[in-house]
């Protein structure tokens, strides 16, 4: 025992010593002979010893001890407190960022969408609306003038001798006629109300809400008269010049008529206005 301990006390009359070094337990001492020829020999015990805490210090200890598992408990309690807290402070952060994240995918998914279903009902060259866009504002229109018993009006507008335009300056000369004809329409027609479209080709359809029969003859002259106005060059045309040939259809208040009726009275409006001569408005 040598050097394990400096302040052993001397071996009194009873078999006790002091000490500083050895917590209290039961301890053995225990020894194995060794020679070369025979190896390692029997374990034997030579001492048994039991260390004991002083009965001065055994309620001190006992109650240092208590203290020492409850303050163990309290601030290992509170630290756990804390860490569940900055654990779940960060998983508030981390589900606040996911559903940012989410909302501003969800917004550029409804904005993609937006586009696309805006781009398939708009015609590419002219940026009107196109004959989708058409049927399906035709059809609501009729059901709205029904239901509030209020005149619809529609214009079924085709470019005169267009061909020509084509054959004689090109398809890309063409394609600009066609812009600056969509222009005039997009002028005269008013916004959110009234609907302009590419019916196909050089056709084109204006839908008017809520206009009687004067009013809408009264915007197809305007339109008819912007459209000559423009002065485009068309050799292969009576007067020289780009013109367009208009006919109007007009659902009454009270009216009840189908959608295949009203645009079948419109192109039969606009047949009769390009036999009379081209270049004007018939209803």
């Amino acid at each position: 025992m040598v050097g394990f301990d400096d302040v052993w006390s001397p071996l009194q009359t009873l078999p006790e010593i002091t000490f500083t070094s050895l917590p209290p337990g039961q301890y053995r001492l225990l020894c194995r002979s060794y020679t070369a020829l025979a190896g390692l020999g029997p374990v034997a015990e030579l001492l048994k010893l039991m260390v004991m805490r002083p009965y001065w210090l055994a309620g001190w200890t006992a109650a240092l001890a208590g203290m020492g598992q409850l303050y163990d408990r309290l601030v290992g309690s509170r630290a756990r407190n804390e860490s569940l807290l900055a654990q779940n402070q960060a998983l508030e952060v981390a589900v606040a960022e996911r559903t940012q994240s989410l909302q501003t995918a969800n917004q550029a998914l409804e904005t993609m969408r937006d586009a696309y279903k805006h781009l398939s009902d708009v015609d590419e060259l002219t940026t009107l609306g196109n004959r989708r866009l058409f049927e399906r504002e035709i059809a609501r229109a009729i059901s709205l003038t029904h239901r509030l018993r209020v005149p619809l009006a529609l214009l079924m507008l085709d470019i005169d001798h267009f061909k020509a335009v084509n054959d004689l300056y090109g398809h890309q000369v063409g394609d600009i006629y066609l812009r600056a004809v969509s222009t005039a329409l997009c002028s005269a027609v008013r916004s959110g109300e009234d609907v302009a479209a590419r019916f196909g080709g050089e056709e084109f359809a204006i839908i008017l809400i809520n206009s009687s029969t004067a009013d809408a003859l009264a915007s197809a002259e305007r339109i008819r008269a912007d459209v000559e106005a423009l002065n485009l060059a068309n050799k292969g045309a009576e007067r020289g010049k780009l013109t367009v040939s208009i006919g109007v259809a007009v659902i009454e208040a009270g009216d009840t008529q189908s959608r295949d009726d009203f645009v079948v009275r419109a192109d039969q409006a606009l047949y009769r206005a390009k036999a009379g001569g081209r270049n004007r408005v018939v209803a």
